[in-house]
């Protein structure tokens, strides 16, 4: 008898067929997980717009004027929207009242190429129908449902008491 090495061709093609089921379920998590990745710029650049509006907010006592246009002491809301932009960030904006829309590019999730929004949307946090200097924000775009980022609430701690009087 004869003594063999190696493998066989059924123990290699068994091989080659887990390996080919493995990879049928990592890339499409893989690739998921890097369009996440790459979204994470867009949320970056909506929070610095967003500094940028709790700051017009707590100068001027109001959002009011807290849009594209506007500066004030310590805050340029036009800077801050043309300083915006990388790989992944097609376009950034600041409506009236301080809602935030950051528009995506070169992310590609579910077939769809188009550009995902995220968007921030702030309103005053009130208390005994005052004004606390605070902001909730409320996030959300075309991005939750293409499962690239998720709907929240957040507060910002804001300068209370003094919403209208900082650098007057």
């Amino acid at each position: 008898m004869r003594n063999s090495k190696g493998f066989t061709l059924i123990e290699l093609m068994i091989v080659i067929a887990i390996i080919g089921i493995l990879a049928a379920i990592a890339l499409p998590a893989y690739s998921k997980y890097m369009n996440k990745a790459k979204f994470t710029e867009v949320v970056t650049a909506a929070g610095d717009l967003k500094q940028q509006v709790e700051l017009c907010y707590n100068d001027l006592g109001s959002l009011t004027n807290c849009k594209g246009t506007g500066s004030g002491f310590g805050w340029n809301l036009a800077t801050a929207v043309a300083n915006v932009g990388s790989e992944y960030v097609a376009s950034a904006k600041v409506e009236a009242n301080g809602k935030i829309e950051v528009t995506s590019k070169n992310i590609s999730q579910g077939g769809n190429t188009e550009g995902f929004t995220y968007t921030l949307t702030p309103s005053e946090v009130k208390k005994d129908n005052k004004a606390t200097g605070a902001l909730n924000w409320v996030s959300g775009g075309t991005c939750v449902k293409a499962d690239l980022c998720f709907s929240k609430t957040s507060t910002s701690t804001g300068n209370a008491g003094n919403a209208g009087n900082a650098g007057k």
